[in-house]
Formats: C-alpha cells, structure tokens, sequence
C-alpha cells in the first residue's frame, strides 16, 4: 500500500530574503575591497608626485640662493627693500626715455618769448613726472612779477602757473654794482606742454 507522501519545509519563511541580503553584502564587500585598493594605489601615485614637485622645490630654491649669492658677489642688492623700490625706479626711467626727445632749444626759446625784459633767471628745472618746470630768479619789481604769470599764462605752451613764493630783498653788496634798489625774489611752478 501506497503512503502518501509528505513534504514539510523546515526552512523559516524570511531564507531567502536573508539569502538575497547575503549577496547583496558579498557584492558590497568586494565593491568595497575593490575601491579600497583602487584609493591605496592613486594614493601612492599622488604621493610620488608631492614628492617630485617637493624636489623640484628644493632644487628651484637651492639655484635661488646660487643666484643672489653671485649677485652680491657682483655687487647687485636684490633685498627686499631694494626689490620694492624697483618699480618706482622702471617708471622713472622709462619717463626718461620718453622725454629724451624734450628740446632744451625749443624750450628756452618758448621761455624768452613768455618773459619780460626786467626778469632775471636764477635756475630752470624740470620735473618729467608731471611736465612741469620750476623756475626761480628775481624781478626788478611785483609788476613785473605779475607780467611774467601773464606772459607764462598766455603763451600756448606753458598754463598752471602757481607763484610758490616771493620776497622782497635788499641787493647784497657784491649786487650793489648792478642793483641799486629793492628787488623780489620769487619761485613758481609752470606745466609745459610744447605742442
């Protein structure tokens, strides 16, 4: 006689959910492995390179130190103060260069048009950085003074013109011989743009 057959399942309902959860962390575990060793090995090559360039550092700073030693030995001053002053010093000079055309010929010639007959120059000096020139000398009196601001301020190519001072004086006695009376002293500044 034939028993019927009976099969019972002793396995908890949830095994294969544990079982799908168990390969899902296997794949997560080497998933993790893989890309701990992927990080490990772009790492060291990370490292390799700060390394080279930490090298190449030293190296730059070493021929560095070359230079400024033989740069002293040649008598150049490359400290840092003198570096700051550097740029100022390339301006200057490179105003300079620019103004090599300026014509002392040319500008004499506008000055003696400019000034009246009673005026006596002491001293001329230009300044290139604002194009401005001071002049200094003596007149024989104000109105004269105020004639040369007006002959300076007319002519076409000098304007700006700021009296900075003037005195009236006694002539020394060396100046007895060719000044007898008071005179004033004076000192302006005038821009000059020659056209």
């Amino acid at each position: 006689m034939l028993r019927p057959r009976l099969h019972c399942s002793l396995t908890a309902p949830g095994i294969r959910l544990v079982s799908g959860a168990q390969w899902i962390l296997v794949l997560a575990s080497v998933s993790f492995f893989i890309l701990a060793v992927w990080v490990l090995w772009h790492s060291q090559r990370i490292e390799a390179k700060i390394l080279k360039r930490e090298e190449a550092v030293v190296h730059a700073q070493g021929m560095n130190q070359q230079y400024l030693q033989q740069a002293r030995l040649e008598g150049f001053d490359l400290s840092p103060q003198r570096i700051e002053t550097l740029p100022q010093e390339i301006s200057f000079a490179n105003r300079i260069s620019s103004h090599q055309a300026f014509s002392w010929t040319r500008f004499l010639s506008d000055l003696e048009t400019a000034v009246p007959l009673n005026i006596s120059m002491k001293s001329v000096v230009p300044n290139f950085r604002d194009a401005s020139i001071v002049l200094t000398g003596s007149a024989d009196t104000l109105g004269d003074l105020t004639d040369l601001v007006e002959g300076l301020e007319e002519h076409p190519t000098f304007n700006h013109v700021i009296l900075s001072s003037h005195k009236i004086k006694k002539p020394k006695e060396k100046e007895q011989k060719t000044r007898q009376r008071d005179y004033v002293a004076f000192s302006l500044k005038v821009t000059y743009n020659p056209t």
